[in-house]
């Protein structure tokens, strides 16, 4: 065990044999998308020269030894292919490579030669001579070593055919008969073959006919059309990967900017279809780029700022629209990328946002895109602003209740607006929000004296008079005196007169009295109810300041029945507490 263990590499050894590795797979990605002689080719190939005989120069060789789905560096693997799309390992393993070892001294135009021979036969060609192993026997390179067997691979089905539709073809109909009855022996071997090969044809062998996978014309054009979009998956998804690679080593400036907006583009067109995880992580390593540039790319920080800011518009996140309708608690690793994409907008996503609560369906999406704006509204507050007033009350409530949970006068003040919004429901939140903030502004909140909605109302005299206040008894004396009581609702005028009873002082005293004495007979002569008075007499009995009840007395003795038997009232409940 101990001899094994002196083997194996180290960590460090095992990382920068990953390292290689991964510049590897980059570069065969940039092979597919420009040419040999481009500016992005070279660089990719001078850095994987550097990194090689960065490698080489500290551990003295390096022998990759090959397998259908890994790579191993001295028995630890050090690449593993998790699907069948881009399996680098398998590319060398289906010529026969048993293992490649690259030596001290290795120059940049053996890799330059390596990596074109790579590229050549990335795909297979008709001609069997034509392979991997042949071209590195001819190109005879001193510091690159193989070996090679001959194989013969079992046919690997690269498309499930099973849904497709089988039929003979030119099978006479004896042959038929028998396929369809079988002796014991031939559906063994058809099984035996089927589960030892996997072929997705069965053939007929030695005879003149055979039988083969055929198509009708609408399966023909499905299958054309899964082949079309798995090839240009796979090329935008390496075009994306050597792009974003790209990003972290470009030095031009307007290059940088160039390759932003491409992976802007084509991030819209995933995230439309809900697939947030590549998004999620190109967006962490970007935002942890412009946080903290390297210290000879400090420039990238500001072009990083104004792409954060691009992607948090209306024009980019329209795009959300579709997930958003369709995302739910049934698919959680969705959710859970749709809610760390939304972490990395700027404060500007505010809007789209709020009005995407319009057509979310899910509970789990509205929280998340509540959480999102709560986050943003509490880095810049303002952008709220246009919600508190949007004509749908949803966003506007919901705007109104992302307000209340951030502190601060510029939430109060937009809170404030909200009060004037058409919805009564909204106008009561933002009363309640204002409310609870403990320093409320009554001149503002006391606009809503005469709000249509009762609850409304309510609330607001509820406040005024929950104590005695001077700014309150001031702002209820001023509206009553100018109130004119054929327009205004019976209970209302009553309510305000007990609010100002219960927050008034002594400086009430005066217009109190006035009121229950000097209006009595010219009420009834105008054939009004004495409502006003009787508010009046509520008030006083509230008011609990010296004189209040000399003036319900002097009431008491009123020529006009109703107001006498009010006061009396009054001074008998005052009496029993």
């Amino acid at each position: 065990m101990t001899e094994i263990k002196n083997r194996l590499p180290s960590e460090a050894e095992v990382s920068a044999a990953k390292d290689v590795i991964s510049s590897f797979l980059v570069s065969m990605k940039n092979y597919e998308l420009y040419p040999a002689d481009h500016s992005f080719t070279q660089n990719f190939l001078k850095n994987i020269h550097e990194r090689l005989d960065r490698f080489l120069s500290s551990y003295g060789r390096m022998r990759i030894g090959i397998e259908q789905k890994r790579l191993l560096y001295k028995s630890v693997t050090i690449y593993e292919a998790h699907t069948s799309e881009d399996n680098f390992a398998f590319l060398l393993y289906r010529d026969g490579l048993l293992w490649i070892e690259f030596f001290a001294g290795l120059t940049i135009e053996e890799i330059k030669d390596f990596f074109a021979i790579l590229n050549k036969y990335k795909v297979l060609h008709d001609e069997p001579e034509e392979d991997i192993v042949t071209a590195l026997w001819d190109a005879n390179m001193d510091h690159i070593g193989y070996e090679a067997k001959e194989v013969f691979f079992e046919d690997v089905p690269l498309l499930d055919f099973s849904a497709l539709n089988k039929k003979a073809i030119g099978v006479s109909e004896e042959e038929k008969k028998d396929k369809s009855t079988g002796s014991d022996s031939c559906e063994n071997d058809s099984d035996h073959g089927s589960a030892e090969t996997g072929n997705i044809l069965d053939m007929v062998s030695g005879g003149e006919h055979q039988q083969w996978w055929s198509l009708t014309k609408e399966e023909f054009e499905l299958l054309r059309d899964m082949v079309q979009e798995a090839e240009r998956r796979v090329r935008v998804e390496n075009l994306l990967q050597v792009l974003f690679y790209v990003l972290t080593k470009q030095e031009n400036a307007d290059d940088f900017v160039s390759v932003l907006d491409f992976l802007k583009t084509e991030w819209r067109s995933g995230i439309e279809k809900g697939d947030f995880s590549r998004v999620v992580h190109q967006l962490s390593i970007l935002q942890k780029l412009k946080k903290s540039p390297p210290q000879d790319r400090q420039w990238v920080a500001e072009p990083l700022k104004h792409f954060f800011e691009n992607i948090s518009g209306r024009d980019f996140l329209s795009s959300l629209e579709a997930s958003v309708r369709h995302i739910n608690g049934n698919t959680p690793e969705q959710l859970n990328m749709f809610g760390k994409f939304l972490l990395f907008l700027e404060p500007i996503a505010i809007k789209t946002l709020g009005e995407l609560l319009l057509i979310a369906k899910d509970q789990k999406v509205l929280e998340m895109l509540y959480a999102a704006m709560l986050k943003l509204g509490k880095i810049d507050v303002a952008h709220l602003s246009d919600l508190v007033d949007h004509e749908n009350d949803l966003v506007a409530l919901g705007a109104t209740q992302i307000l209340s949970k951030i502190k601060g006068k510029e939430a109060d003040s937009l809170i404030v607006k909200a009060l004037d919004h058409s919805s009564p429901k909204v106008r009561r939140y933002a009363l309640r929000s204002h409310l609870e903030t403990g320093d409320p502004c009554l001149e503002e909140i006391f606009k809503k004296i005469d709000d249509p909605d009762l609850t409304t109302r309510s609330m607001l005299l509820s406040f005024l008079g929950s104590g005695r206040n001077e700014k309150a008894e001031r702002l209820l004396l001023n509206y009553l005196q100018r109130l004119e009581q054929q327009s205004v609702n019976e209970d209302h005028i009553y309510n305000c007169y007990t609010a100002l009873g219960r927050c008034g002082s002594i400086r009430s005293l005066p217009f109190l009295k006035k009121t229950l004495l000097d209006k009595g007979w010219k009420s009834m002569l105008n054939g009004g109810k004495a409502i006003q008075q009787n508010g009046a007499i509520m008030a006083l009995s509230k008011l609990e300041v010296e004189g209040a009840k000399d003036v319900l007395r002097k009431g008491a003795t009123s020529l006009v029945p109703a107001i006498r038997k009010s006061c009396h009232s009054a001074l008998e409940k005052m009496r029993q507490g």
